[in-house]
């Protein structure tokens, strides 16, 4: 589910730079939210609910917090670095004290 669901970011994202209209931009976009929320609530009904919680955080963590420096930079690197945050056990979106990704001591390693 999570691969389909970064295949639609990225087709949503071709979408907008080849000039599609926003409503087609907008409902690529839906959809991967979609998968990704039946994906998370899959995990819960099998009894896998800290698996779920974990996926819509990294979702959240990547997509919003993720460090300017990187904005620009292809996925692969992102999601390495993205790597290195989520296993360095910092608190994540949701949890007490967490600061995002973009705030972390692994986004500051990796935009250095």
């Amino acid at each position: 589910a999570a691969a389909a669901a970064a295949a639609l970011r990225g087709r949503a994202e071709e979408a907008a730079a080849g000039g599609e209209p926003p409503s087609a931009v907008d409902a690529l976009q839906r959809g991967a939210l979609l998968l990704l929320l039946r994906a998370a609530y899959a995990e819960r009904a099998a009894g896998f609910s800290e698996r779920g919680t974990a996926l819509l955080q990294a979702a959240v963590e990547l997509n919003c917090f993720c460090p300017p420096a990187l904005l620009a930079a292809p996925l692969g690197e992102r999601l390495d670095a993205f790597a290195e945050f989520w296993e360095s056990e910092a608190p994540r979106v949701g949890e007490p004290k967490a600061r995002g990704w973009c705030n972390s001591t692994a986004a500051a390693a990796a935009a250095a």
